[in-house]
């Protein structure tokens, strides 16, 4: 692992212009002033691009997806992916970052992707000592939040 240091909007960007699904919606990412991150860059970019184009993919047509971030209150990086989708059941959630789950997010007759995703995303957030998970408060769509600790980032 080579640890780079870059800002979370461009990591951000950068991730958002690799993504085929990306011209399809408006991606909002509002960061202001944020810490700089300290991170395999290769890594980080394919954590973010994964859970956008997840949003994107299980968003419906013209629906915005938003990317956030900002320190919590333990000073570590959080960033915050939320579309308006379908959701995704609980009894989902529990088998989401299990290698080779598929899943319908919203319980319905169709399943995409490989089941990798998401299981790889999370290694990738232990090894930096960060997490990948999911909102709970949320009642309509999805939201996924990357934690980076706060010997991540960079003032």
């Amino acid at each position: 692992m080579q640890d780079d240091v870059a800002s979370v909007p461009d990591l951000v960007g950068q991730a958002i212009g690799r993504l085929p699904t990306a011209d399809k919606r408006d991606v909002v990412s509002p960061m202001d002033q944020l810490p700089k991150l300290r991170y395999d860059f290769r890594q980080g970019l394919q954590v973010l691009a994964h859970v956008i184009n997840n949003a994107i993919t299980f968003s419906p047509e013209r629906q915005t997806v938003e990317v956030g971030a900002e320190v919590n209150e333990h000073c570590n990086l959080v960033v915050r992916v939320s579309d308006s989708g379908f959701g995704m059941q609980n009894k989902v959630r529990e088998r989401a970052f299990d290698l080779f789950e598929k899943f319908d997010p919203a319980g319905m007759d169709f399943a995409q992707g490989i089941g990798l995703g998401l299981p790889i995303s999370r290694k990738l957030m232990e090894v930096h000592g960060g997490s990948i998970e999911f909102d709970d408060d949320q009642r309509t769509g999805l939201t996924i939040v990357l934690t980076f600790p706060a010997h991540r980032t960079v003032v």
